[in-house]
């Protein structure tokens, strides 16, 4: 993905969630003072005992998930086992401070986010996945554009269930293009407010917020 792609992926994010404080790192450099910045794997030795074995951290960003004054974070993890960079499962492992240093995990989503291979054309030639995390104003977004001719831009959002603590989606967008013809598709399903919007048309929508465990990539391309 060219930087200009992963810019658009941020404008766009930024157009679905407003007001939102994005990294995206491999468009901009990290900033000490932003909360949702990403930080270099190498220093983050105080998340190792939470990584899965063949796991490994690419990113980490920060932010105060669940409203009270400590640092959360979500951890980027890309498999290690598998022979191409490119092919390697990604997952997000998703963490509750819980003291100065001290984490526990709220939800480890390890079938949602895509390998680089998985994004087509659009998934750039490198190895790490150019995929948008988020951490602001007690909500999680995760973002990604894949595809070639046929792109989806995908934008997720999620929060914590006051009653169960866990993590669950509340509100997803999904904007199918074809780039040769100029024509979109957009849906968005927002199980808070219980509505599902086809291309400007909304009608209700049933259902509470979906765990966020129970996410698959697969089923958002």
């Amino acid at each position: 993905m060219s930087a200009n792609q992963r810019t658009r992926t941020a404008h766009w994010l930024l157009a679905t969630a407003p007001g939102l404080s994005l990294c995206l790192a491999a468009c901009s450099p990290p900033s000490a003072n932003n909360a949702a910045a990403a930080k270099n794997p190498e220093s983050s030795e105080e998340f190792a005992s939470l990584v899965p074995q063949q796991w490994r951290i690419e990113h980490v960003t920060r932010g105060r998930l669940d409203g009270d004054e400590l640092q959360d974070a979500a951890l980027t993890l890309r498999q290690t086992d598998t022979p191409d960079p490119k092919d390697a499962r990604r997952g997000l492992l998703v963490l509750l401070a819980t003291g100065p240093g001290q984490f526990r995990r709220v939800a480890w989503l390890d079938q949602l986010l895509p390998c680089v291979s998985c994004l087509g054309a659009l998934g750039g030639p490198g190895e790490d996945t150019p995929i948008v995390v988020a951490i602001d104003s007690r909500q999680l977004t995760v973002g990604w554009l894949g595809g070639a001719q046929e792109s989806v831009e995908v934008s997720l959002e999620l929060g914590l269930e006051a009653s169960a603590q866990r993590l669950v989606l509340n509100r997803e967008q999904l904007i199918r293009t074809d780039r040769a013809l100029g024509k979109d598709s957009r849906l968005t399903l927002d199980y808070v407010a219980h509505t599902r919007t086809q291309d400007g048309h909304t009608e209700p929508l049933a259902g509470d917020p979906v765990p966020a465990e129970t996410l698959r990539e697969e089923t958002l391309r």
